[in-house]
């Protein structure tokens, strides 16, 4: 049993260093992501949701950077963030805005 587990740990090793090469593989340029949120494509919609939610400090500047020039296109729009522990009602309060 102790052979098993170097090799299910070099395994886990590989999928997770394939999965980081897919990741960054799968970047998509900022302009592509301003293009897809302005023409309605569900599928850079959610990647730049997905970027803009991403706690990846690396990610920040072009999360921003996407904010930034999607901005103008907002017309009277207001971003506004509701924070809390779980169960004190911010969908509700979000629902009744």
């Amino acid at each position: 049993m102790s052979a098993l587990c170097p090799l299910a740990l070099s395994a886990i090793r590989a999928y997770s260093k394939s999965m980081t090469k897919r990741t960054i593989s799968a970047s998509v340029s900022t302009d592509d992501l301003i293009e897809g949120v302005l023409s309605r494509d569900r599928q850079r919609l959610a990647r730049a949701l997905t970027l803009i939610e991403s706690q990846n400090p690396t990610h920040r500047d072009q999360a921003d950077a996407v904010l930034r020039a999607l901005l103008p296109h907002t017309g009277g729009s207001w971003r506004i963030g509701i924070t809390g522990l779980p169960g004190v009602g911010k969908s509700t309060t979000i629902e009744s805005l």
